[in-house]
């Protein structure tokens, strides 16, 4: 009785760690690159930020042209973003 419920405590151990090796596999596969994106308006910058964060690239633009006419940092970020971010081509 006793090794018939220590087999069944190694197969579930074994299962569970097989299945966090997956979940863990999964995850290291999915990690995301910040690139600039293929829908460029002027460099892709918003495009890129958009598809990165899973939103739509009109609101990443509102929010440049919004930090550009009430704090000013809006243009300054955004070319920095453009140099700094690399083509998915080359990514």
């Amino acid at each position: 009785m006793l090794l018939k419920e220590c087999y069944k405590d190694v197969q579930f151990h074994y299962l569970s760690f097989e299945i966090s090796c997956r979940f863990v596999s999964n995850i290291l596969h999915m990690a995301r690159r910040l690139t600039k994106g293929p829908d460029k308006k002027i460099f892709g910058v918003c495009s890129g930020l958009g598809e990165y964060f899973d939103i739509d690239p009109t609101i990443v633009r509102v929010i440049f042209v919004f930090g550009f006419l009430v704090f000013g940092s809006g243009l300054l970020l955004y070319l920095i973003l453009a140099i700094a971010m690399p083509d998915q081509s080359a990514a």
